[in-house]
């Protein structure tokens, strides 16, 4: 018969009062964590949490395998959005002589990678 080695109040904080000047959690009772010792030595952990419906159990059971750490994805900053200008459709920038016939003819700036408007 497993025997029980210790029993533990859940306990969550639901604000904060303050008494002689003090601030202090105002706690609140909301289950109980129960650890039992089976006949085979191993240990176990079985709990209740309560609430305004009625109690649910519950199984703590033990990790079989420990899992590698976490790693993080290394994020790289976005790269900002090419401003429009005139460009070749290969996306180099025009120089400022060869956009000016873009300009004289009221062509707007496009995206680069956006093979230049025809003009006639």
């Amino acid at each position: 018969m497993p025997n029980i080695i210790k029993k533990e109040d859940i306990i969550i904080s639901i604000g904060e009062y303050k008494e002689k000047g003090e601030t202090k959690q105002r706690l609140k009772v909301i289950g109980e964590l129960i650890t039992l010792c089976a006949d085979n030595g191993s240990e176990y952990q079985y709990g209740e949490l309560w609430g305004p419906t009625g109690s649910t159990q519950f199984n703590l059971l033990a990790q079989e395998h420990s899992s590698p750490e976490i790693q993080t994805p290394q994020v790289k900053p976005a790269e900002p959005e090419p401003e429009p200008g005139y460009y070749f459709a290969n996306g180099s920038v025009m120089s400022s002589q060869e956009a000016s016939h873009y300009r004289d003819r009221g062509i707007a700036p496009w995206n680069m990678g956006t093979a230049p408007p025809d003009f006639n």
